[in-house]
């Protein structure tokens, strides 16, 4: 893996958990000299992440399950899986990953249709209503070829 590959994922990575938490990443200068602003303005895959998070959020308020925290590291790894499987067009688990969704649309999908590939999978499903989880990180990487979708969970 390159510098340059690591420094664009993590930089993704920071932009989007930036956006879930409502705050936008200035320039390293900037950001130094304050610690967030508000965005009024979110990317499209952006705005997609968090729309998949308030989602998952309100199906599991629905079964009486606590809300999920976004956890910015978390993050960082579905982010960095994301851009994986689009760069080698494969669709899978990380190795090593515990609990894991993932999903491959041929199109940009809405945030909608991602969740209800998710329920419709008894393990994702699974995954989601899990009382004992309580953080989430999203990640998602676009291509000619598709979108990929990846949401990491932990205790």
């Amino acid at each position: 893996m390159t510098k340059s590959y690591v420094a664009k994922g993590l930089a993704s990575a920071i932009a989007l958990a930036a956006a879930l938490s409502g705050t936008a990443v200035a320039g390293a200068e900037e950001a130094s000299a304050r610690d967030s602003y508000q965005s009024s303005e979110q990317s499209p895959l952006a705005y997609l992440a968090q729309e998949i998070f308030d989602l998952t959020n309100e199906h599991r308020a629905e079964h009486n399950i606590d809300a999920l925290r976004y956890d910015s590291f978390l993050g960082w790894n579905a982010q960095q899986w994301a851009e994986e499987m689009r760069d080698n067009q494969i669709v899978g688990h990380a190795e090593g990953t515990e609990v894991e969704n993932v999903a491959w649309f041929t199109n940009a999908p809405t945030a909608e249709e991602v969740l209800k590939v998710w329920l419709q999978n008894p393990g994702a499903r699974e995954n989601l209503l899990d009382p004992e989880l309580n953080k989430i990180g999203i990640g998602i990487a676009q291509a000619e070829d598709g979108s990929y979708v990846v949401q990491r969970f932990e205790e």
